[in-house]
């Protein structure tokens, strides 16, 4: 009996220390988890005040804040179109936003930022450090930018043509190669349209380009349109020299689209008569393939952007849509390199007068805040500076600082009209 006893009391003890080291384990296991989610509670916390909850809720892999009812992320419009609430944005980088906003003489020395701040009714408020942001607005969470994305002014096409655009939409004859292949196209346009067959009335299209065609000897009427010869163009200037004696330029900004082809002495003129040049960059690319063989010594003269603003003129840049490509970028691309898609140049791959390349700067102050004050709307518009409109664009590379030729693979992240995203996201 006492052996027996014994024993028993034996088993109860290990029983006990079992349930006690059990009951420890899982105290000091408890606290543990305690406190590692405290942690990490207070990590989210931290993150999530300071960045974007959406971006944090992502790189958590928790799936996206914008799939839940009720949160939208920032510069998406309500029903109305309108934005719901206000917001900030920053690069990862300290300097990814262009805001081509002029501070002091040094003109290709570009003033940058990082966050952009934008209320409600879609006006920019603050541009600045994260820190600046902070201050101002301490509940803000910011919503960071993919790596490398920078942010420009909206890009602005001078001298577009929206409706012709339209209209080369329903006939495009853009690559056509001779006469049969612009009548090919034109009987698959009729055939696809069975009601229009028969009918007494003209099918147009848009697009072709005779310098093409294959053993083409004909011709078409020819006229200058918004002065691109130079005699339009000298002409066009001794009007404008006597009608604006005694004017106000800066009330009036005049401008002579395309200003193309000029005499030596008309670009001087041009420029202290003060008036503004509105040209199109991607046609010296594509007459640059036959412009030397009909313009002879004339061409030096001509498409001559650099020696316009030499002379202290002023100019916008646009497409000439749907002549060329509406696509900013390829405005862009070609404006500081001169040379096609290919990246070469009847004259080699360093472009085609190549001393005539804008600057990347002052192509970008063409498409934005020169192109502003062409239209009068420079104090909306044309740079990021508080008060103004929230217009602007997102890229996923830097265009001011990649090989020219990157400048064509460049991809629009979001575009953003009032503070509205109306293309992309971020």
């Amino acid at each position: 009996m006492s052996s027996s006893h014994e024993g028993k009391r034996h088993e109860d003890s290990i029983e006990y220390r079992r349930v006690k080291n059990s009951a420890t384990t899982s105290t000091a296991l408890s606290r543990i988890g305690t406190f590692l989610a405290t942690l990490a509670a207070i990590f989210f916390f931290f993150v999530a005040k300071r960045y974007d909850l959406d971006e944090v809720v992502e790189l958590l892999g928790l799936g996206s804040m914008s799939t839940l009812p009720g949160v939208s992320r920032p510069g998406m419009p309500s029903n109305d179109g309108t934005l719901n609430h206000g917001y900030s944005i920053c690069t990862r980088s300290r300097d990814g936003i262009y805001t081509v906003e002029k501070r002091g003489d040094k003109e290709e020395q570009p003033h940058r930022s990082q966050c952009l701040m934008v209320d409600q009714a879609g006006l920019i408020t603050h541009v600045g450090s994260i820190d600046s942001v902070k201050a101002l607005n301490p509940a803000t969470r910011i919503r960071f930018l993919p790596p490398k994305a920078v942010v420009l002014p909206g890009l602005v096409d001078s001298h577009v043509h929206l409706l012709e655009y339209g209209w080369s939409r329903s006939l495009n004859l853009e690559g056509t190669r001779n006469v049969a292949q612009v009548v090919e196209r034109v009987r698959n346009y009729i055939l696809s349209r069975p009601s229009s067959v028969g009918q007494e009335e003209w099918i147009e299209g848009v697009g072709w380009d005779q310098n093409l065609w294959e053993d083409w000897s004909g011709g078409f009427p020819t006229h200058n349109v918004h002065c691109i010869g130079d005699r339009a163009n000298g002409e066009v200037l001794d009007i404008f020299e006597n009608a604006l004696k005694g004017r106000d330029i800066q009330a009036l900004r005049p401008r002579i689209e395309h200003a193309q082809i000029l005499r030596p002495q008309d670009i001087g003129r041009m420029a202290s008569l003060g008036l503004i040049a509105s040209v199109q960059p991607k046609h010296a690319t594509s007459d640059m393939v036959y412009a030397d063989a009909r313009l002879g010594d004339r061409v030096k003269s001509s498409y001559a952007y650099q020696s316009f603003l030499r002379a202290g003129g002023r100019i916008t840049l646009g497409s000439d849509m749907p002549v060329e490509s509406g696509n900013p970028l390829v405005t862009f691309h070609a404006a500081v390199t001169r040379v096609d898609a290919n990246g070469d140049s009847p004259q080699g791959p360093g472009g085609w007068y190549p001393e005539e390349k804008l600057t990347r700067m002052q192509s970008l102050k063409g498409m934005t805040i020169d192109a502003a004050y062409a239209s009068f709307s420079e104090h909306e518009v044309g740079s990021l500076e508080a008060g103004k409109r929230a217009d602007f664009v997102v890229l996923d590379r830097d265009i001011m600082s990649v090989d020219g030729q990157e400048i064509l693979k460049t991809k629009v992240l979001a575009t953003v009209v009032d503070g509205v995203i109306q293309f992309g996201s971020f």
